[in-house]
């Protein structure tokens, strides 16, 4: 069991090797915060003095409760969101830099210390590197604006307002930060590390994007995805989910309760990252240093649904450019896309994964099959293979429609926007009439798609 001393003298020596990354963390913080907060308090104050010369104190005292807002919710917390951002990728990416070379590696886990403690070294350290930083700065940009916040009549809004921006901060830190040292666990070198990281913290919206753009373009019925599929697009995409939770927070519609519930969404997927990250960890061999990604399960995976997706995205981006795109177009030219990007894609990620240029056909068999998969795909939804436009719900099923004019900006279209109309025998007997539903409508003036059924 290593003592308290033992640990405490391994994060000294640790810090000792990564006081650049605190350097940097430190710059990082402080032109984010006081610095970015004077620039604004110089602009906010002319405009609140010109109020007070002209005897407009109420006015001159709602602009400055508005403005302080403003400079710890957006401005601040802006620069403060990719100043996070941007030091969860370093510090997870060279925090574990021993991982990368063989002779390193071998000498920190010949220590007399337990690869759990190594790892809680490393990981800590690397959570203290951006958080003192962004602490001391804050509580720095608070002196600063204390005044003013006095001013304002309202310093416990303000001080609210703080504390949810650096929640949400700490959370999106943490979620790019384990996600990242997820991908370094999973790797032998820092090319592979940032590839798998961007596997993980994409995929699942990558996946959502190839389903929405497939119904999107090629289905006449097609109207929205569920929005519970958004949402866990997004919760399944730490890559992006964190980057949504700043957004959220910036937005003035957002209210407290749900953005604390979307952190812990998130956080709880940043919690899943780090505890698979320390599972590998704890397994991974000294000899995965050097190489590329050393599960060879997870390599192939990877290899093969990107090349899936490429290989799509190539289909979509010909279709379109052939005028293709629609239900029903001609599949010729994104059979091509599909069979170039795909090719393309796998090829690459061989390259990459090998850290040899000889490597671009060493999987011919496997890349074959994923490319024919790509364009397999492409033509399920040209063909619509699935019968999505094709489709009628029986009458016992439906229990609302919605309305659409077709087209937006009229007072009509806004007051339509929100009904939902629940006679299902009517409902029933318009899709009936459609023919094969929307696609024969569209010399209607009016169009009704199924929005919720109950089966």
């Amino acid at each position: 069991m290593t003592s308290g001393h033992c640990f405490f003298k391994y994060m000294k020596e640790d810090l000792r090797h990564r006081v650049w990354m605190a350097a940097l963390s430190m710059l990082g913080s402080f032109l984010g915060m006081p610095v970015a907060f004077l620039l604004v308090q110089n602009n906010y104050r002319s405009n609140y003095n010109y109020y007070l010369e002209r005897g407009m104190q109420t006015q001159a005292v709602e602009y400055l409760q508005e403005e302080m807002i403003n400079a710890f919710g957006v401005y601040g917390g802006v620069l403060c969101g990719a100043i996070a951002v941007a030091g969860a990728i370093i510090v997870g990416l060279f925090g574990f830099r021993y991982l990368f070379r063989r002779d390193m590696v071998d000498t920190w886990h010949s220590l007399p210390v337990k690869r759990s403690t190594l790892f809680r070294v490393n990981y800590i350290n690397g959570f203290l590197i951006w958080i003192v930083p962004f602490v001391i700065n804050l509580l720095i940009t608070l002196a600063i604006a204390a005044g003013d916040m006095v001013k304002s009549g309202i310093p416990g809004t303000l001080l609210c307002c703080v504390l949810t921006t650096a929640l949400v901060l700490t959370v999106s830190f943490l979620t790019v930060y384990n996600l990242v040292l997820l991908g370094v666990m999973l790797s032998g070198n820092a090319l592979n590390a940032i590839v798998t990281s961007c596997f993980v913290g994409f995929v699942a919206a990558v996946a959502y994007l190839i389903v929405w753009m497939g119904l999107a373009v090629y289905m006449d019925t097609f109207y929205r995805m569920p929005v519970v599929f958004e949402a866990s697009a997004l919760w399944l995409a730490p890559g992006i989910s964190s980057w949504w939770l700043l957004g959220l927070r910036f937005s003035d519609t957002v209210m407290t309760g749900e953005l604390f519930g979307e952190c812990l969404i998130v956080l709880l997927t940043a919690a899943l990252m780090l505890l698979a990250s320390f599972a590998v960890y704890q397994k991974r061999p000294s000899e995965a240093a050097g190489t590329g990604v050393y599960f060879k399960g997870l390599s192939a995976m990877m290899r093969f649904v990107t090349a899936v997706a490429a290989g799509f995205g190539g289909w979509m981006f010909f279709a379109a450019v052939s005028g293709n795109a629609v239900a029903g177009g001609s599949p010729a030219w994104g059979v091509f896309g599909g069979i170039l990007a795909g090719f393309l894609a796998y090829g690459v990620l061989d390259i990459v994964f090998s850290m040899d240029f000889k490597a671009f056909f060493s999987h011919r068999r496997a890349m074959v099959v994923a490319v024919a998969c790509s364009v397999l795909l492409g033509l399920s939804f040209n063909q619509d293979w699935y019968g999505f436009d094709s489709y009628l719900p029986s009458e016992a099923r439906i229990e609302e429609a919605g309305i659409s004019l077709g087209y937006t900006g009229t007072i009509y279209q806004n007051v339509l926007n929100m009904m939902q109309y629940t006679d299902a025998g009517d409902i029933y007997a318009l899709l009936q009439a459609s023919g094969d539903t929307t696609r024969s409508m569209e010399d209607m003036s009016t169009e009704a798609w199924i929005s919720r059924s109950s089966g």
